[in-house]
């Protein structure tokens, strides 16, 4: 018999189970417990909440939710993909939606996984739809062999830093993040929060910050992650482009991550990764400096205000695409 649990300092039979989900997904990176307890269990960004499927005293699943204010939740479920669909990962996703409904949040997106059709199906036969804002996410890469060599704009200095606090830079990041979340998501950030987050994100992973300035202020950034995956490969992925809204379409963007790319190709690797979704309009700049797609992954949403718990009834929109 399946029981579900809220988490309760579980940390190592949950981090065990990760892995054993996790090891066979591709670019996945590998986590020390600090790491993973900041990712999973106390995301700063967000209100963290965890559920555990036991059998008996062995833990079989877990879905960890994360519920961003006045968006709605991200769930990731961790069930073998070959046991989805069997009781525990349905107890597990009803458990999430109703969570939802007592919290009154309004929609759950899974997060995307690369090479899991099956993660994708399961979500898709559970009522699920394709979100018509971001339907697709993009996986790219670039070979850095020819990396463009655009002019950086009048005014814009770059620099790196991998320490955010010796550069002094910290707040403005904070700052430029919860501006443009505040602009794009209508998401409320508490840059006290966001400083928090980059400190343990500088902590925890091997980043360097490429900062774009016009003075003394940050116009923007780039994000650069030199990541140790489960598989035991090592690989370079670009997690945040950032340009400040007064300052969009002067060549800032375009200049900060093509920096990024010549100092990435100076430390000795020949390829970048970035992740994106297909109508961001920055793939285009991803495009015209090297980037190519080599994966697609459906984004799925489920929208609580017009469905119920997948094992009652289906909502109507689900009718239109699987």
């Amino acid at each position: 018999m399946i029981k579900i649990t809220k988490y309760r300092d579980e940390e190592e039979d949950l981090r065990v189970l990760w892995l054993r989900v996790s090891k066979n997904i591709p670019y996945t990176e590998n986590m020390d417990r600090n790491a993973f307890r900041s990712a999973y269990l106390e995301n700063a960004m967000a209100e963290n909440v965890c559920f555990l499927a036991r059998e008996g005293k062995r833990l079989v699943g877990a879905a960890a939710v994360h519920i961003y204010a006045g968006w709605g939740a991200v769930l990731q479920l961790w069930v073998p993909h070959d046991e989805l669909g069997d009781e525990k990962s349905d107890l597990l996703l009803d458990r999430t939606i109703k969570l939802c409904k007592e919290e009154d949040i309004q929609k759950i997106s899974p997060k995307p996984l690369l090479g899991s059709p099956a993660y994708i199906e399961f979500f898709k036969s559970r009522g699920f739809t394709v979100n018509e804002e971001y339907p697709e996410g993009l996986w790219m890469v670039a070979n850095l062999a020819k990396v463009p060599n655009p002019e950086v704009p009048e005014g814009v200095i770059i620099t790196f830093t991998d320490d955010l606090e010796k550069s002094g830079d910290i707040e403005g990041v904070a700052r430029l993040d919860a501006e443009i979340a505040r602009e794009q998501l209508d998401l409320e950030v508490d840059v006290g929060k966001n400083i928090r987050a980059l400190r343990d994100e500088m902590l925890e992973e091997n980043v360097v910050y490429g900062i774009a300035k016009v003075g003394a202020d940050i116009v923007g950034y780039s994000r650069t992650i030199f990541a140790d995956l489960l598989s035991g490969e090592n690989i370079v992925k670009n997690r945040g482009l950032a340009v400040g809204e007064k300052f969009r379409n002067r060549g800032i963007g375009e200049a900060v991550l093509v920096a990024s790319m010549k100092m990435v190709k100076e430390r000795g690797k020949d390829k970048m990764y970035i992740s994106t979704h297909s109508k961001n309009p920055a793939r285009l700049l991803y495009e015209r400096v090297g980037f190519e797609t080599i994966e697609h992954v459906p984004s799925l949403i489920f929208q609580i205000e017009s469905g119920a718990e997948h094992g009652h009834r289906i909502p109507k929109s689900c009718n239109r695409r699987t």
